[in-house]
């Protein structure tokens, strides 16, 4: 059997912690708790730190007058990423944390983004 060990993990400010170290720390915040083995920690970050990556790359992106950014490859690469992050946050999280990510609806909504709408058809 595999040990597993909660951690805190707060996407916004790109960090993991090891929930005990929460206690020595109570100014830490986060935004949610996942339960997993020191591998499945290990694709966590890289999944995080993929993200946050990607997110510059979208953010450099997104000022360029000539093109829109719906159906962009920027952003649709950073859609993919954030999809990635919080399935990976859902399959290890705890209760709550699941519970949190059901009733926002996240990664349907990451899933399934508004060009659906007029003004965003493909050219």
């Amino acid at each position: 059997m595999t040990n597993k060990t909660i951690y805190d993990v707060s996407v916004s400010a790109g960090t993991i912690t090891e929930q005990a170290a929460r206690f020595e720390q109570p100014d830490r915040t986060y935004e949610f708790s996942v339960e997993a083995t020191d591998d499945e920690i290990g694709e966590l970050r890289r999944l995080l730190d993929s993200y946050a990556d990607q997110d510059m790359h979208a953010l450099r992106r997104a000022p360029v007058p000539y093109k829109s950014a719906d159906h962009d490859e920027a952003t649709e690469s950073f859609n993919n990423r954030t999809y990635q992050l919080y399935a990976a946050l859902y399959a290890l999280g705890t209760t709550e944390t699941r519970d949190y990510i059901e009733q926002s609806q996240m990664l349907a909504k990451l899933r399934n983004p508004d060009y659906e709408h007029p003004g965003y058809e493909r050219r």
